[in-house]
């Protein structure tokens, strides 16, 4: 999802240094964020896996998708209705874009009729690579992080006076323990990511 050793030359980040060791959280939490919510990459040796949808109570005939996918990593698709036991495969379906943006993967699946249960069998992601808005927006709150972190590791080493806590892009940062909600500390990436509007603005359109 990101190369590493570009990103940390950009940022100036070395080796084997604190900055590095907080930035390798820092990416790993985000994947497992964006995975979270629905929003991940297939690779060149992704293989298939398959979903199940089962609806107990209704049948529909809309499934919206857990992942994006594409038409060529759609692998099949199989439905079972009330009247049926067993699943069997169909092509008559129809995948659509869930999404605000004009993306090459789909998010939706529609049938001509109401079925109970759906399994489909793909290789999930977005693609290749992050869509640059998305891309953007992270790589801007990891600088800002960076930027913070660092300033927090000069402040233990400045006679031990503590930076209280800095305001950035609408979020205050707190530095430390602290019982004020309106604070963030730097480590609570959950919290940083969920309260940054401009991300979650972004992160809107893709899943």
């Amino acid at each position: 999802m990101f190369n590493k050793l570009e990103l940390y030359n950009q940022m100036n980040i070395q080796g084997s240094s604190p900055e590095e060791a907080y930035a390798d959280i820092f990416l790993a939490f985000i994947t497992t964020y964006l995975r979270n919510k629905g929003f991940t990459l297939y690779t060149a040796v992704s293989t298939p896996e398959v979903e199940e949808f089962s609806f107990f109570s209704f049948s529909q005939t809309i499934f919206t998708l857990p992942f994006w996918v594409t038409r060529t990593n759609l692998v099949d698709v199989e439905i079972k209705t009330h009247f049926q036991s067993t699943f069997e495969l169909t092509t008559n379906y129809i995948l659509s874009k869930r999404s605000k943006v004009d993306l090459r993967p789909y998010k939706q699946l529609e049938l001509p009729y109401n079925v109970e249960k759906v399994k489909i069998r793909a290789i999930w992601g977005f693609g290749l690579v992050l869509p640059d808005d998305l891309y953007f927006s992270i790589y801007n709150i990891l600088l800002n992080s960076i930027a913070l972190y660092k300033r927090e590791l000069e402040s233990f080493s400045n006679n031990g006076k503590d930076l209280k806590s800095l305001k950035v892009d609408e979020i205050t940062y707190n530095f430390g323990d602290s019982n004020n909600n309106d604070k963030i500390s730097i480590t609570d990436l959950q919290t940083i990511f969920d309260r940054n509007k401009t991300f979650q603005s972004i992160l809107s359109y893709y899943v």
